[in-house]
């Protein structure tokens, strides 16, 4: 959070920042999903408790037809950079 912060020039009041890291933890941002997601989670069926969802890695694996994951792959290769195409699609390891 603060190289976060540093990079964009921001202040951090570091009595404050347990705090902070806290609300940025998966269980409070779950906990309060009807706050934090985008419109209220009222784009998604469930509500913000859809939208904010501790998922697994590859969980999509399935879900598209190959078409659709070779489509994906193409437009990846193409627009995104090597590092973050793998993030994207693995998580951080």
């Amino acid at each position: 959070m603060l190289r976060i912060a540093e990079f964009v020039g921001a202040e951090v009041d570091r009595e404050l920042l347990p705090a902070m890291v806290k609300a940025c933890t998966f269980e409070e941002m779950h906990k309060n999903a009807g706050t934090v997601a985008p419109l209220n989670g009222v784009l998604w069926e469930g509500g913000g408790q859809s939208f904010i969802f501790k998922g697994t890695n590859q969980r999509w694996v399935g879900v598209l037809s190959e078409a659709q994951v070779q489509a994906y792959l193409e437009k990846a290769s193409k627009e995104l950079p090597a590092d973050c195409a793998a993030w994207l699609e693995n998580g951080s390891k």
